[in-house]
């Protein structure tokens, strides 16, 4: 990365990767349920139980993941890797003009994730009692666009990093979208089609039987070693 101090870009490249698996669970989660009503639907058609358990997880991996990456630094053994911790390290270190223009973008940070670590605090890595016997209303619902507020100010503090040291470099966070929900979008639309055809009796049976995983339905489960 160019002339990167070796400890900073250390720090760096870690957040990078811990920043970049929170844009890969996004862009999945975007793609199967917050890209269109028509999408949200196909999905639950397909089985209403997998597809709440998914989008849930997804939605915690995510809250957390903006919840670790915001963590206050903490010190001695209990010192964390986070936004915060990060920036702190850059307003000691030599890079003084970089902290001064990453300030505004780290602030921003902080207020787009104020209610998602809320809500993380109350709900997900502790389970309120008041709140959950409804004794209290709690933290209102946490809105997607509000993640996705918080996931633009994350992409926007990496782009000014590197784009100080690296100025004419264009940088994408986007996932390709044969590895993100897209992929799963279309199997599961030519899945919903087969089961029409099925239906409709269009299909003959020994095309239903057929094929590369004819077995996965009826394949005995693994057994492990210890049983």
């Amino acid at each position: 990365m160019g002339t990167v101090p070796s400890k900073i870009e250390k720090l760096f490249n870690r957040l990078h990767e811990e920043a970049m698996w929170l844009q890969a669970n996004w862009a999945i989660y975007d793609q199967l349920f917050n890209r269109s009503e028509l999408r949200y639907k196909m999905v639950y058609e397909c089985s209403a139980l997998a597809a709440y358990c998914v989008q849930n997880a997804l939605e915690t991996e995510i809250v957390m993941s903006l919840s670790r990456l915001t963590d206050e630094p903490g010190s001695g053994d209990e010192e964390r890797l986070s936004f915060q911790q990060f920036h702190a390290f850059l307003e000691k270190s030599t890079e003084k003009k970089l902290a001064e223009k990453l300030r505004s973008k780290i602030k921003t940070i902080r207020k787009e994730c104020e209610l998602i670590r809320k809500h993380r605090n109350t709900r997900l890595a502790h389970l309120n009692k008041k709140i959950a016997i409804k004794e209290d209303p709690g933290p209102d619902p946490l809105p997607i666009e509000h993640m996705e507020k918080a996931i633009k100010a994350f992409q926007e503090y990496f782009s000014a990093f590197q784009h100080h040291y690296q100025p004419d470099t264009e940088f994408t966070y986007d996932i390709p979208v044969t590895y993100a929900g897209d992929a799963l979008i279309s199997v599961l639309k030519h899945g919903l089609r087969l089961r029409e055809l099925i239906d409709e009796k269009k299909l003959a049976p020994v095309e239903r039987r057929g094929g590369k995983w004819k077995d996965v339905l009826t394949e005995k489960p693994k057994v492990s070693p210890a049983q």
